[in-house]
């Protein structure tokens, strides 16, 4: 609840109850001559720290905003390493008794098959999250099935698989198949004209391409792989 009693300020916070109604909301407040910047977040969302991180990261965009003539606003400004999403490598390397992506996989499902491997988040919401999940020795199950799959199939052994899936496990559980085949894969953007895909197909030389039921009418009408 605001009012503008006071001289010198265009608003007076004289009651302030946030409300989170989504998994994050961001506010801008007026304070005199400033403005101040508050994010509010479910703690199990969004860490304490990554929401410090998201506030930082928007103060440095709005300042080079403001304060920069040539920046345009389309582009990422250069910004300090502190400032970037990322956490660096503890060690830069780690010995590893395998090399390969799927062996990582397999030998984590031998040692602790109960580990959860996977969590697939479909929604969220201010009450819930919907989320799945599968431990290793699920998911490498679900692996196996596909790279039995390809390999009683007619796709050329260490070629090119393609893959068209939007965000779903599914898309986990191929890549790791196909690893598993020994076959290498190729993305292909499922929002793509026919045509595009039809390059992509044509180009790469992958005669096969894995895809959820609902691309299925679609992607059967592409020549040179089943």
């Amino acid at each position: 609840m605001f009012h503008n009693k006071t001289k010198g300020h265009l608003w007076d916070i004289v009651d302030d109850d946030a409300i989170v109604d989504y998994p994050m909301s961001v506010e801008m407040i007026p304070q005199g001559d400033k403005l101040l910047l508050r994010l509010s977040c479910r703690n199990d969302v969004i860490p304490p720290s990554q929401a410090d991180l998201i506030l930082r990261q928007l103060d440095h965009l709005l300042l080079d905003g403001l304060f920069s003539e040539d920046s345009d606003c389309t582009m990422i400004p250069e910004v300090q390493p502190e400032l970037l999403s990322v956490t660096p490598a503890k060690e830069p390397f780690i010995p590893s008794p395998v090399s390969l992506l799927h062996e990582f996989v397999e030998k984590t499902a031998s040692e602790t098959p109960h580990k959860l491997a996977l969590e697939f988040v479909s929604g969220v919401t201010s009450q819930k999250i919907a989320k799945q999940s599968w431990t290793y020795l699920e998911l490498n199950q679900m692996g196996n099935k596909i790279a039995r799959l390809l390999r009683s199939g007619h796709s050329n052994e260490g070629g090119l698989i393609g893959i068209c899936f939007d965000k779903c496990p599914e898309a986990y559980f191929s890549i790791l198949g196909i690893l598993k085949s020994g076959h290498a894969y190729v993305a292909i953007d499922p929002t793509a004209p026919l045509a595009r895909k039809q390059f992509i197909i044509n180009d790469s030389g992958a005669n096969t391409v894995l895809c959820v039921s609902d691309r299925y009418d679609e992607l059967r009408q592409l020549t040179g792989a089943e």
